[in-house]
C-alpha cells in the first residue's frame, strides 16, 4: 500500500473539517493556504487513505459536540426568571412596576 499521510495532509484534513460550510471554494482555499495547485488538492482529497482519515477525524470532531446542549434548557419557560427587575436595588426593580412613581 502507499505511504501514509504527512503532517501537512493532516493539517489539510483539519481545514476541510472546519471549513465544510463553504465547499465550493474549499479546494482553492486549501491550495492558497498550503502553496499547492488546485489539481494537487483534488488529487490529495481523492486518495482513499486521505478519505479514510477524514472520516475518522470528522467522527471524532462530531462526537466532541454531542455532549453540548444547544439552545435553551427544557422547562425554563421564557427565561425571564432571575432578571434584574427582580432585584430591588435595580432602578426598575419590582417597585417600579407602579407607573405612578415616574
Amino acid at each position: 500500500m502507499g505511504k501514509g499521510l504527512t503532517d501537512r495532509d493532516r493539517a489539510i484534513i483539519q481545514q476541510v473539517i472546519l471549513d465544510r460550510w463553504n465547499p465550493l471554494r474549499l479546494n482553492k482555499k486549501i491550495a492558497t493556504h498550503f502553496c499547492l495547485t488546485i489539481n494537487q488538492v483534488r488529487h490529495l482529497r481523492s486518495k482513499p487513505v486521505f478519505q479514510a482519515e477524514y472520516k475518522r477525524q470528522l467522527a471524532i470532531y462530531q462526537q466532541s459536540f454531542d455532549e453540548i446542549q444547544l439552545g435553551r434548557p427544557q422547562g425554563t419557560g421564557c427565561g425571564h426568571s432571575g432578571t434584574l427587575r427582580d432585584d430591588p436595588r435595580h432602578p426598575r426593580g419590582p417597585e417600579a412596576e407602579d407607573f405612578g412613581q415616574f
